[in-house]
Parts: C-alpha cells; structure tokens; sequence
C-alpha cells in the first residue's frame, strides 16, 4: 500500500523575537555610535555637535520610540520584573536624550555632550540587550498585529 503525502508546501518560518529584534539592533546601534562619535571628543566644535544631535532626532529619536512601543506591546507577556528593567532603562535613555538635546541647543560645554553621547550609547546598548534578554521563547507569531507591524517597520 502507498501513502500519499499531501503536496510540499513553502516552510513556515517562525522567526524567535529575541533573534528579529538582534538582527534589528545590530544594524541600528553601529550606525548609532557613527553619529554619536564626532561629540564624543572632548573638544568637538560647536557645528559637529548640532550635526550630532540633528541626526539624532530625526532617525534615532523615532527609532527608540519603535523600541518603546514594540516594548508595551509585548508587556503583558513578561514577567513583572521584566516590565520594571524595561521602564528603567527607557527613563533614564529618555532623561540622557533630552539631556543631549537640551546641552546641544544651548551650545554648553563640549565635554557635558561627549560625556552624555557616550552615555547615551551605552544606554542604547543595555536596552538592547534587555529587550533580547527578555523576549526569548517569544516568536514573531506570538505578537498581536498592531506590534508586529511595529516590528516589520522597525526592520526597514
């Protein structure tokens, strides 16, 4: 007797959060730390700073927002301890944007930016890795729509 298989279809490819969202931050946090080097020098002139925090707000500002709101979707499927880590680390990166911001426009010392850009970054970089950290054993396919098109545009 011959079974007969159902025809192959195209494989499903359910991709783990943690791994989407690594991908993402490894595009976004090197080109982050492009922009953000130039103030990181002590003695960075007036004009490369305003350069610095120009870049800044108009990619990497509506970039964190994404992270931000990818974040509140997905919060009640993390633990609660996870949900405070994440809204820890979003303050202070909020409170060192605004800072960054505020310093720039005020044209205050150069050593306040590159000590706030270096900040930032790292800032950056530990949200990153949190938000990795706490979405494994998640999947694409477990977001409600509304995040994962938070996540396709993230993407691009």
């Amino acid at each position: 007797m011959t079974a007969i298989l159902p025809p192959a279809g195209p494989a499903v490819e359910v991709e783990s959060l943690d791994s989407a969202l690594a991908t993402i931050h490894d595009r976004w946090v090197p080109r982050l730390a492009a922009v953000l080097s130039p103030a990181m020098a002590p003695r960075s002139r007036f004009w490369e700073r305003w350069e610095v925090t120009r870049r800044f707000a108009g990619e990497f500002q509506h970039w964190l927002q994404m992270e931000f709101a990818l974040a509140e979707g997905i919060g009640e499927r993390l633990a609660p301890e996870a949900r405070v880590r994440l809204a820890t680390q979003r303050a202070a990166l909020e409170r060192t944007g605004t800072e960054l911001m505020r310093t720039a426009r005020h044209q205050w010392n150069p050593g306040l930016m590159a000590m706030l850009s270096r900040r930032l970054l790292e800032l950056t970089q530990c949200w990153c890795a949190e938000v990795e950290l706490v979405t494994m054993g998640l999947t694409t396919d477990d977001l409600p729509q509304p995040v994962r098109a938070v996540l396709e545009r993230m993407a691009r």
